[in-house]
């Protein structure tokens, strides 16, 4: 099983259909295939999965009882659609088996520290016009695992990401901008890492590096990157999640310079 994380705004829902109409009764197993980047052939048949993909696109909580309700009135792929058109900027981190169905998702809406949180969010309004999400992740580091406070501010294929991570009684934070190339991710601007908690950091350090990174990430959406290059990306994705943070990003950005330059 792989972990694949992608962008909202790059899928295509090529089927949908809510209810399993071979059986009697009738069930609420969904036939869903959906296209991503053009070329990743994604497909869910768990209505819960269903329900947790279109709960995850959206800050706000969306129940299961409505996701039950909503299903009786409005056609499956209406309503996959209308989230993707509300939501274009939300980074899904999916896991996938080995026929390519969609079996959970990593990221819980519930977290803290409230002043971190707080932090985040004025970085949120500092950048403007960036899609903002707060999630609890786990992820990898030499230390062994940890579960970060991320914050991921979208614009397209631009992502700045901000982790907030505690491990071995120490506070790090690490920021990388990452460009979405299809299923894969490239980073134009080496990340930094910081000790200390992120409301307690030097104001100058933190925005003065997200400007460069913003900077960085704008001259990518005037490159053309080939197909071909966007599939190699999509196939080494699959495995970037056993990679610790620091081996992710700096992978990333060995990418963007054998791909770009």
């Amino acid at each position: 099983m792989n972990r694949l994380d992608f962008v909202s705004g790059n899928v295509e829902v090529v089927e949908a259909i809510a209810f399993n109409l071979d059986v009697r009764p009738v069930r609420t197993d969904p036939k869903v295939t959906l296209l991503v980047a053009d070329h990743t052939t994604l497909k869910i048949k768990d209505r819960y999965v269903m329900w947790r993909f279109l709960d995850n696109l959206d800050n706000e909580k969306f129940h299961y009882n409505s996701y039950l309700n909503v299903i009786n009135e409005v056609p499956l792929e209406v309503i996959i659609n209308d989230f993707l058109y509300d939501y274009p900027n939300t980074l899904v981190r999916a896991w996938i088996d080995e026929d390519n169905y969609i079996v959970g998702f990593d990221g819980n809406k519930k977290h803290n520290p409230k002043e971190t949180q707080q932090t985040m969010g004025e970085i949120a309004e500092y950048i403007e016009d960036w899609d903002y999400q707060v999630r609890l992740v786990p992820y990898r580091a030499r230390e062994g695992f940890f579960t970060g406070l991320v914050a991921t501010y979208i614009q397209g294929n631009k992502i700045i990401e901000i982790i907030s991570k505690y491990q071995a009684n120490k506070h790090h934070v690490i920021i990388a901008g990452r460009y979405s190339a299809g299923i894969g991710f490239i980073q134009p601007i080496e990340s930094r890492a910081f000790n200390g908690r992120l409301c307690t950091l030097p104001v100058t350090d933190i925005y003065g590096h997200i400007d460069t990174l913003i900077e960085g990430l704008k001259v990518l959406d005037e490159k053309y990157i080939p197909m071909a290059d966007k599939i190699t990306l999509g196939n080494m994705s699959y495995q970037i999640h056993s990679l610790n943070i620091k081996d992710r990003n700096k992978l990333e950005h060995e990418r963007y310079s054998e791909l770009i330059w």
